[in-house]
């Protein structure tokens, strides 16, 4: 009798995001950021079941969103524009 060979179930992102029920997008930022394991086939992420499985199991992501950056009251970011300055004529 031969022994079958189990190989590790690889998803796509798309297919992990669909599990998760989040955008891939979610998934491909949680996998750039390190939080989820990835390993690469011919350069697209691919993610071993397994890994997301207990990525699940622990809780998912560890980190908290951070809220947006202020930004200055002045002139809220935008760079001044010069030579535009009202002139009042008397």
């Amino acid at each position: 009798m031969v022994a079958q060979i189990e190989f590790p179930t690889f998803l796509t992102l798309a297919e992990a995001a669909a599990i998760l029920r989040v955008h891939r997008a979610t998934v491909g930022r949680l996998v750039q950021a390190g939080e989820l394991p990835a390993t690469r086939v011919r350069g697209l992420p691919r993610i071993d079941a397994a890994d997301l499985a207990a990525w699940i199991t622990a809780g998912g992501s560890n980190t908290a969103p951070q809220p947006p950056a202020l930004l200055p009251k002045g002139n809220r970011g935008r760079p001044k524009k010069a030579g535009l300055k009202r002139r009042v004529v008397a």
